[in-house]
């Protein structure tokens, strides 16, 4: 009995979706969810003036929820992870951003700008386990319809080492980033 609920309950949400696009479409308002993967270098310097930098692994993994609350201006929180590696014990944060699209009516093809605070952990690198960052994005997004985009972009994170406010104790993080996004 369960196991019908559950799917009736499925089988709604997938055919509400549509309706919930199309509505969407009409008012520029709504909902969406993403998931981005990204290649990601970052440098930092150390308390000496050594500089240090290199590639972080591919798959810097983030999860995003966010609303569109007009055809130019929207807000996401995401939740982002990085593999551990040879550097760095692991990556993740949580930030909140805020986004603004340059788009004209119906543009499949839509580039927007955003930044956006947060804070990050960078394992055994810095030890605080809450970091404070900030970032700015620049990107594309490619709506293959009216529910699905492909969004390429370029991110530059900064996170601080938590410990005395030097700015050059911080670490640079450059990301190159592919996302899908679903909107609702």
């Amino acid at each position: 009995m369960q196991v019908r609920i559950i799917a009736a309950s499925l089988a709604a949400f997938a055919l509400s979706i549509p309706a919930a696009a199309e509505e969407r479409a009409k008012n520029g308002r709504g909902f969406y969810l993403g998931l981005t993967l990204a290649e990601a270098s970052y440098a930092t310097d150390n308390d000496f003036g050594d500089e240090d930098s290199g590639i972080l692994a591919f798959g810097l993994i983030g999860l995003t929820a966010g609303y569109r609350f007009d055809d130019h201006l929207r807000a996401d929180l995401e939740l982002g992870a990085q593999p551990v590696d040879e550097s760095f014990d692991q990556v993740g944060r949580l930030a909140l951003s805020g986004y603004y699209d340059l788009r004209a009516t119906d543009q499949p093809i839509v580039p927007y700008l955003g930044g956006g605070l947060g804070i990050a952990d960078i394992g055994d690198y810095l030890p605080n386990a809450a970091n404070f960052s900030w970032h700015a994005e620049a990107g594309v997004a490619f709506n293959i319809n009216s529910t699905f985009a492909i969004v390429p972009a370029y991110r530059y994170t900064w996170i601080d080492d938590g410990q005395d406010r030097v700015a050059s104790d911080a670490v640079d993080i450059h990301s190159i980033r592919l996302a899908g996004r679903v909107s609702f």
